[in-house]
């Protein structure tokens, strides 16, 4: 599925309906996290003992410095059916709470499937606290085309309006058979492909700051939208997260087949808001502190209600606590408060700037990285072959204690350059075009010369230019490395890869699914079966 997703407004109709739907759904979510964590407890007491025993097991077989590896475990009949009794009471009390949670169905839908997901996982569910957001939902079986979509005759979706200015209205409920309509203005900046076919309507809230902002997201099977077929060969790409001298931080470079090259930069404008927005944090913490200390500095005669929050203040972490018992201070005031009031509601206006400020310079800059890696993309898809290098980006989220301090202080940019974001524009752009994704072996391509191929180790974080020793050659160690790439694609050493998407619809597994599945086999071999 692909998603079409456009920025709304609030509700204007059955706006207190939709928000009783996004807690009512919140409410449920954490009603089967509730439910999943009694699962586990009961499966829990069944396996423990044969876990505990399997782990001394591979304790004293690692003293003996043996590699023991021990058959599948086997219960018994009265253990297994211990299991079977603690899942089907949990689908009993998922069945139970479904019927009471008052969700409407599409809704109580996306709500089961997050929690399945959660049940695959490895690690148990926790629970969430409610801060307004959510989704409501509507799934359309069958699937709806966007015509009868915008002719608006559709019982469970309508879009009407015209130009770029609509409104979208979502079914949340039912008087009898008459469908309960809920209305958003959205931005239709642009039309949906003709060709689609809409599976799923969702309208979901977020949190920006102190305001929440929807969004309507549209999900198409069959969208039709194609790039342009590839005109060009190859193009080859090595990717990074360097900072040049000018400020700027590359995060690609790229040669082709027909000699062009360039490159991928977040601009030291974009990042220099980047390190505004981590300053006004820093300045939001500083006043934070200052105005418990002062709080506490004052002598006063405490009421009850504030008397007990003292003595905990110095362990408070958020400056949302303090303003929350500002807030609450309004309509509790006391004789004697106003300086401290005062002070405390002047430093809570101030903070809410700068929490607004700091919150939309985020998603802006978000926003700006966004479309600048999904151009680029676009440009690569223009190309029969992406060669790129195939990288595991958790290698280079281990800190390692070794590291040297140029890579310490380089760490930080990983999180700027989000090469994975980049990825996902590439793999998306391939899958429009039709161009063909190829994996390389990322080993060696910076420190070999693609001129003479000469293997010649140096410190690649010092310096970005590097001349051959035995040719006398110097080159960007990125554009060289681009360079080993492409050579590795057109002398056929480069194996085809496939797209997420791809890989899915070939093997019926995504690649979240297979490293779960592969850490649990590792850890059956290494220790004992996992809980789950």
């Amino acid at each position: 599925m692909r998603a079409y997703v456009y920025g709304a407004r609030a509700p204007t109709e059955n706006a207190e309906l939709v928000r009783e739907q996004i807690f009512k759904a919140h409410r449920y979510k954490n009603k089967l996290v509730e439910i999943e964590l009694a699962r586990r407890a009961a499966r829990g007491t069944v396996l423990k003992p044969h876990i505990d025993a399997r782990a001394e097991q591979y304790r004293v077989a690692r003293e003996r410095g043996e590699n023991l590896k021990l058959p599948k475990l086997e219960l018994s009949e009265a253990e297994q059916k211990s299991l079977d009794n603690a899942d089907e009471a949990s689908r009993a009390a998922v069945r139970a709470a479904r019927a009471e949670c008052g969700v409407y169905w599409g809704t109580y839908l996306t709500v089961e499937d997050a929690a399945g997901k959660q049940r695959e996982g490895r690690h148990p569910p926790r629970f969430k606290r409610y801060n307004g957001t959510g989704a409501i939902a509507v799934q359309l079986q069958g699937g709806l085309s966007v015509t009868n979509l915008l002719v608006g005759s559709d019982t469970r979706v309508r879009l009407s309006g015209a130009d770029k200015y609509r409104t979208l209205r979502i079914r949340v409920g039912s008087n009898g058979q008459k469908p309960i309509w809920a209305a958003f203005p959205f931005a239709y900046h642009r039309d949906l492909p003709e060709a689609a076919v809409i599976k799923w309507v969702k309208v979901i809230s977020r949190r920006v700051g102190t305001k929440i902002k929807y969004f309507a997201h549209f999900l198409l099977d069959n969208d039709g939208a194609r790039l342009p077929a590839p005109t060009f060969d190859t193009i080859a790409i090595d990717v990074g997260w360097r900072k040049l001298k000018t400020g700027n931080v590359r995060v690609a470079a790229w040669v082709d087949s027909d000699g062009r090259n360039g490159e991928l930069l977040l601009p030291e404008k974009l990042l220099g808001h980047d390190k505004k927005v981590e300053d006004l944090l820093s300045i939001r913490q500083k006043n934070f502190n200052v105005a418990i200390a002062q709080l506490k500095g004052w002598q006063l005669t405490w009421p009850e209600w504030l008397k007990a929050e003292l003595p905990y203040m110095h362990l408070w972490k958020a400056p949302g606590r303090l303003a929350r018992l500002v807030i609450d201070w309004r309509s509790k005031r006391f004789n004697g408060d106003e300086v401290a009031f005062t002070a405390l509601e002047a430093w809570r206006k101030q903070d809410k700037h700068l929490y607004e400020w700091s919150a939309n310079s985020r998603e802006n800059i978000l926003a700006s990285r966004r479309e600048r890696y999904r151009l680029f993309a676009v440009m690569a898809a223009r190309y029969k072959k992406i060669a790129i290098e195939n990288l595991d980006l958790r290698d280079f989220a281990e800190k390692r204690r070794d590291e040297s301090p140029i890579s310490k202080a380089a760490r930080p940019r990983r999180f700027d350059a989000a090469l994975s974001e980049l990825f996902a524009c590439l793999v998306n752009a391939a899958d429009k075009s039709g161009s063909m994704l190829v994996d390389v072996d990322p080993k060696n391509t910076t420190q070999t010369c693609s001129y003479c191929m000469k293997l010649e180790p140096f410190d690649a974080a010092v310096n970005i230019e590097h001349r051959c020793s035995q040719c006398g050659r110097s080159w960007d160690q990125d554009f060289n490395a681009s360079r080993n790439i492409l050579r590795a694609v057109m002398n056929n050493e480069a194996a085809p890869s496939r797209s997420r998407r791809q890989k899915l619809k070939a093997t019926g597994e995504s690649t979240l699914a297979k490293r779960r599945r592969e850490g649990k086999e590792r850890k059956m071999e290494a220790r004992s079966q996992d809980v789950v």
